[in-house]
C-alpha cells in the first residue's frame, strides 16, 4: 500500500522538483538572457531561462494592461474576475536545438521593497504556471494573465524546459 501512494505522488514531486529548479535557475539570469523590456517608465519585465546552452529563449516580450476575459482563482492569490483589469505579458518562447521541449513558464510581479505582488492566473499544468509543446527549431506565441497590482514596479518571466519523450 506505501508503495501504491508513492507511486501516486510521484507526478506531485516530479512538478514540484521541476517547480524549484525553475524558480532556483532564474534568480540569477544566465547569459542567454534576453535583456530588460521597459514598458513605460515605472515597469521593467526581465525574461530568464533555465537553459545555459540558450536553446529556449524569449524574444518580443511586451507587458501590457489588459482586462480578464474569464474567471481564475490561485491559491494565494484568490478569486479573480471576468472584466476586472489584469497585466499581460505577451511574446514568443524560440526553441534553436534539434529537440522537442515542453517549456513552463511563469512571472512574477514585485514592488520597489521586491515583495511579490502580481503572479500568473494562468493554469497548464500547475496553477500558476502556463506550459507549451515547442518543436525543433520553431517559435510559439505566448501570453500570460497576471494579477493586476498598482505597486508593481518589476516582472520576473521564468522558464522550465523539458523534453518531450513520446511522439
Amino acid at each position: 500500500m506505501k508503495r501504491l501512494l508513492r507511486l501516486l505522488y510521484l507526478p506531485l514531486y516530479l512538478c514540484l522538483g521541476t517547480l524549484v529548479l525553475s524558480i532556483a535557475g532564474c534568480q540569477t539570469p544566465v547569459k542567454t538572457t534576453t535583456q530588460p523590456v521597459t514598458t513605460d517608465e515605472r515597469i521593467t519585465v526581465l525574461p530568464c531561462t533555465d537553459d545555459p546552452k540558450g536553446d529556449i529563449r524569449f524574444e518580443n516580450v511586451t507587458l501590457t494592461k489588459g482586462i480578464l476575459e474569464q474567471d481564475y482563482f490561485t491559491p494565494w492569490a484568490g478569486d479573480h474576475k471576468a472584466g476586472e483589469p489584469c497585466f499581460l505579458i505577451s511574446g514568443r518562447i524560440v526553441n534553436n536545438s534539434g529537440t522537442r521541449y515542453w517549456v513552463a513558464h511563469y512571472a512574477d510581479g514585485y514592488d520597489d521593497g521586491g515583495n511579490k505582488v502580481s503572479g500568473t492566473l494562468d493554469a497548464g499544468p500547475l496553477v500558476g504556471i502556463a506550459q507549451i509543446g515547442i518543436e525543433p527549431r520553431s517559435t510559439e506565441e505566448f501570453t500570460l494573465h497576471l494579477g493586476w497590482s498598482e505597486n508593481a514596479t518589476s516582472f520576473t518571466l521564468h522558464s522550465q524546459k523539458s523534453e518531450i519523450m513520446f511522439p
